[in-house]
This record gives structure tokens, C-alpha cells and sequence, in this order.
């Protein structure tokens, strides 16, 4: 099996842990149970041991992950509600909180978003899903989740109603094949900001409720099971646009005309 020849090789230290822990990660979402538990164990012990040499790649890591997750599994927490990289961030929330805030930092400035990228929704997607449910330790690395979060959106949303604004401009509604991809443009911008402000209002919920609870852990957890499916299902509402252009043209202009991200329009 390659994962263990992946494995042999890691453990005899022929190839730079920077460059085999972002395989490992990813294999370690892997939808075959035997493929994901070697990898898992092999990152977590390279993370314990090799931990200042793999820092550098954590951002790499989530975006490997991420290509890997499209090609072979329909999303990272559909079936059970957990993160597809909580073994990364096991590993994480056991080292030094410098690397938890850098690693939590890093993470959220991937979510810069525009109008151009149409597959960045995606990624955007992979993100908060993991955040969201992100076996949270410790309530300041929440915090300082929400707080990314809430910059993100006050950020970019200005930059994605503008971008949106010159495209619409431009937009005579007849879905000729120029305009269909700027519809397709402005609607992923839209979708991308609505799913972080998804996030955000999911998290600041779960952070109410855990700092009453003397098991922050464990109120984290519960939240989850609790919750998660309605985030889950809240995000899959937004991604229906996408599949008629009537609906796509209405939210985006609900979305210049009055930019609430909690409505949605109706075609």
C-alpha cells in the first residue's frame, strides 16, 4: 500500500517532514478507514516530534487536504459532524499556544475572497466547515476565531458588493455567455462572504454557550451534535442559487440593494 510505504519512508527520515506531513494529512482524511488511521498516526507523531520543521507547512497542508477532499470524498463532516482535519488539529491544540494562534491566524486569512475566483467558494466552503467544527480547547482560540471571522467579513464584504457593483452594471439579463459568466462571478462572491458569515454567527452562538459551562470541551462537542446540522443545511441553502440563473440574479441583487447576509431572496 502506498500509505505505507509513505510511512516507511517518514520514519526513517530519507525526505523533509515539511514535505511528507501534508501528504500524510490529507491521506488521513481518507474515506478508506485503513488508509486514514496510518496516515493519522504517522502525522501525529511526526507533528510531536518534528513540530518547529512542519509549522511552515500548515497552510499548505489544509490546501492539499482540500484537493484531496474534491477528489475523493463529498465533503469533510456530512456523516459524523466532526472536522475532516481534527487529527491536525489534535495534534495543534497540543503544542504551545503561539502555534495554536498562528496556525488559527493563518488559517482564517485564506479566506480573502473575490468575484474573479469561482472555485475559491469552494475552498472557502472546506474552510469554515472545518472551523466550525473545530474541536475548540480553549476559549481564546475561540475568540480569536470569531474575531478573524468578523474582520474577514468587514473586510471583504465592501470588496465583493463593489466588485459585484461593476459587473451588475455591465448586466443586461439576456444570459448570453459573457453575462452568464459574470452572473456566475458576482454570485460566487456572494455565496463565498454569505458561508463566512455563516461561520461567524455559528461560532459566536457556540461561544455564549460554552463559557457557561464548566466543560468548555465538552459544551464544544455538544454544540456540535447539537447544532451542526442546521449549519450544515444553512450553507447547502446558499449553494442552491447556483443552479438556476433567476435565483443567482435575485440574490445577488438582494445582496447589493440591501447587504443583510442573514436574508436570502426569493426568484
Amino acid at each position: 500500500m502506498i500509505t505505507e510505504y509513505i510511512v516507511t519512508v517518514s520514519m526513517q527520515g530519507l525526505v523533509c517532514p515539511s514535505k511528507l506531513y501534508p501528504i500524510l494529512v490529507a491521506l488521513g482524511t481518507s474515506p478508506n478507514t485503513k488508509t486514514a488511521r496510518i496516515a493519522n498516526r504517522e502525522h501525529i507523531r511526526m507533528h510531536t516530534l518534528r513540530q518547529s520543521a512542519i509549522e511552515a507547512s500548515y497552510i499548505g497542508t489544509v490546501r492539499q487536504s482540500f484537493f484531496y477532499q474534491q477528489e475523493n470524498s463529498s465533503g469533510p463532516v456530512k456523516l459524523d459532524l466532526r472536522a475532516s482535519l481534527r487529527y491536525m488539529v489534535a495534534a495543534i491544540n497540543g503544542g504551545s499556544k503561539l502555534l495554536r494562534e498562528a496556525f488559527l491566524r493563518q488559517i482564517c486569512s485564506e479566506l480573502t475572497i473575490t468575484v474573479q475566483d469561482t472555485q475559491k467558494v469552494k475552498y472557502v466552503r472546506y474552510i469554515l466547515e472545518n472551523l466550525v467544527f473545530y474541536a475548540f480547547e480553549y476559549s481564546r482560540d475561540l475568540t480569536q476565531t470569531i474575531s478573524g471571522l468578523k474582520h474577514i467579513i468587514t473586510v471583504q464584504q465592501p470588496v465583493v458588493v463593489h466588485g459585484m457593483q461593476e459587473k451588475f452594471g455591465k448586466y443586461s439579463g439576456e444570459y448570453c455567455e459573457d453575462e452568464s459568466r459574470d452572473l456566475l462571478q458576482m454570485t460566487t462572491g456572494y455565496v463565498a462572504i454569505s458561508v463566512v458569515w455563516e461561520g461567524y454567527k455559528f461560532l459566536q452562538a457556540q461561544s455564549t454557550v460554552s463559557k457557561h459551562s464548566k466543560d468548555f470541551n465538552g459544551a464544544i462537542l455538544k454544540y456540535h451534535r447539537d447544532k451542526g446540522n442546521l449549519f450544515l443545511k444553512s450553507v447547502e441553502k446558499r449553494f442552491e442559487c447556483f443552479t438556476d440563473q433567476k435565483m443567482m440574479l435575485a440574490q445577488c441583487e438582494y445582496f447589493i440593494s440591501h447587504g443583510f447576509l442573514d436574508s436570502t431572496a426569493q426568484a
